[in-house]
C-alpha cells in the first residue's frame, strides 16, 4: 500500500482516534468524549464478541467504569465474589462498603452497557468493520489508513490487542501514537487481570490526553504513562510528589461523603478530576496563582468534616466524612490533606498547611515540564 500524502487540512478529523473497540477502547473513548473531545473508535470486527474471554474485574476497574457513566448499571452486570475455591485452597474476599474486591460478570453484557453509554455521547463515533492498516506520524498530527480512507487525528491510541499497532511500535509511546490494553500488557486474560490493566491504562491516559489537548500540560506529560504502568498498584515514580507521606502513590479509598443535599461516593459528590482535600479550609493557604492554576485544570477543592457533623453545616466546599474513612486515613500517617489525581491515585499528601501549597505548586511544575524526568518517591 502506498504511503498516504500529508493531509491538506490544518484541523485533524478527530481529536483522538482509538483503534480497537473491546472494553479498553470503549472505556477510553467514553472517558475522552465525556471531557468534550471529538473521539473516533474503529474496529475491524462487524459486531462485538458474544463469547466472553474475561470473567471478573477488581474494585478499581469498577470505580473507573462508574466514572465512565455505568454506575447504576454495574450491579446489574455482575455479582460480587464471596470466595473462589481451588483444588487445594479457598480464597475469600472482604466486602468493602463501595465496590467488591472481585466482581464476576458477563463480558458481552458489559460491552453492551458501554455501547449504550457511547450512543449518548454525540462527540463519540464508533466505526465497525474497518481495519486500521497503516499509520503515519506527521509530527503535528497522525494519519491512519482505515477502510481505504485516511483519518487524521491529534493523537492515536492502539487498543487493538496484539494486532496491527503492536507491530507498528513496540513502545508505550512513539510520538503521537500510544498503546493501551493488551497492545501493551501481557497479563493473562481469563480471570480479568489483562482487561483490568488495560482499563487502568485508559484511565491513566484519558486525563493526561485531556490536559495536553487543552494546553494545560506539555505533551511530555504523556511520557509518564510508560513509567507509571510498570508498577500500577502503587506509583513509585511518575506524576507524583517526590517527598511526601506514606500514602503517596496509593489508590485513594472510595467511601461515602455528604453535604446538606447530597450523599454518595466521594467521586460523585465532590466531582471527578483533580481533588485537593484537607482537614482545614484548603483555599486559605493557597496563593492567587495556585488557586488560578487549580481552576484552570478544573480541580475540586474540599474540606473534610468529621463524621457526625450536622449535614446542614456542609456545602460550599465542605463535605462530611460520613463513613469515617478519609480523616482516619490521613490521620494514621500524620497527614492533614492530599492531592488526588483524576485516576484516583494520590499525587501527594501534606503534613501541614505549607506542604499543601507545595503539593499544588509541584503539580503545576510537573504538568508544564518540557521533558519528563522520573523522580522516585523518597
Amino acid at each position: 500500500m502506498a504511503m498516504p500524502t500529508p493531509s491538506a487540512h490544518s484541523c485533524p478529523d478527530t481529536d483522538v482516534l482509538v483503534v480497537g473497540h473491546g472494553p479498553v477502547g470503549q472505556v477510553l473513548g467514553i472517558l475522552l468524549a465525556q471531557r468534550g473531545w471529538l473521539t473516533t473508535v474503529v474496529d475491524p470486527s462487524s459486531a462485538a464478541t458474544s463469547i466472553p474471554s474475561v470473567i471478573g474485574f477488581d474494585s478499581e476497574t469498577m470505580r473507573v467504569l462508574a466514572s465512565a457513566g455505568l454506575g447504576t448499571r454495574l450491579r446489574q452486570i455482575g455479582v460480587p465474589a464471596i470466595c473462589l475455591e481451588f483444588e487445594n485452597a479457598t480464597l475469600r474476599f472482604s466486602q468493602p462498603k463501595r465496590w467488591a474486591c472481585l466482581t464476576l460478570f458477563h463480558q458481552p453484557a458489559l460491552q453492551a452497557a458501554l455501547a449504550d453509554r457511547e450512543r449518548k455521547l454525540p462527540n463519540l463515533t464508533v466505526v465497525r468493520g474497518v481495519e486500521a492498516a497503516l499509520l503515519v506520524d506527521r509530527g503535528g498530527y497522525a494519519e491512519v489508513v482505515a477502510g481505504g480512507d485516511v483519518i487524521t487525528a491529534s493523537w492515536v491510541v492502539g487498543c487493538d490487542g496484539m494486532h496491527s499497532f503492536h507491530h507498528e511500535t513496540d513502545r508505550w509511546r512513539s510520538g503521537r501514537i500510544l498503546l493501551a490494553g493488551d497492545s501493551a500488557n501481557l497479563a493473562p486474560l481469563l480471570a480479568g487481570p489483562g482487561m483490568c490493566a488495560g482499563i487502568r491504562d485508559s484511565s491513566n491516559l484519558a486525563w493526561k490526553l485531556d490536559l495536553v489537548l487543552r494546553d494545560r500540560a506539555n505533551e511530555a506529560l504523556l511520557d509518564s504513562y510508560a513509567v507509571e504502568r510498570q508498577n500500577p498498584r502503587r506509583l513509585s515514580s511518575g506524576v507524583v510528589h517526590p517527598a511526601t507521606g506514606d500514602h503517596t502513590g496509593q489508590l485513594l479509598p472510595q467511601a461515602s461523603v455528604a453535604t446538606a443535599d447530597q450523599r454518595g461516593a466521594l467521586d460523585d459528590v465532590v466531582g471527578r478530576g483533580f481533588v485537593l482535600m484537607s482537614t482545614a479550609p484548603p483555599k486559605e493557604v493557597l496563593t492567587d496563582r495556585l488557586r488560578a492554576f487549580l481552576h484552570d485544570i478544573d480541580a475540586h477543592v474540599v474540606q473534610l468534616l468529621p463524621a457526625g457533623t450536622p449535614l446542614d453545616q456542609a456545602g460550599g466546599g465542605t463535605v462530611v466524612d460520613v463513613d469515617d474513612v478519609y480523616l482516619p486515613y490521613l490521620a494514621e500517617a500524620g497527614e492533614i490533606g492530599a492531592l488526588v489525581r483524576p485516576d484516583f491515585y494520590l499525587f501527594g499528601t501534606a503534613h501541614d498547611e505549607c506542604d499543601l501549597a507545595d503539593l499544588v505548586d509541584d503539580l503545576r511544575e510537573q504538568l508544564f515540564r518540557r521533558r519528563f524526568r522520573p523522580r522516585p518517591i523518597e
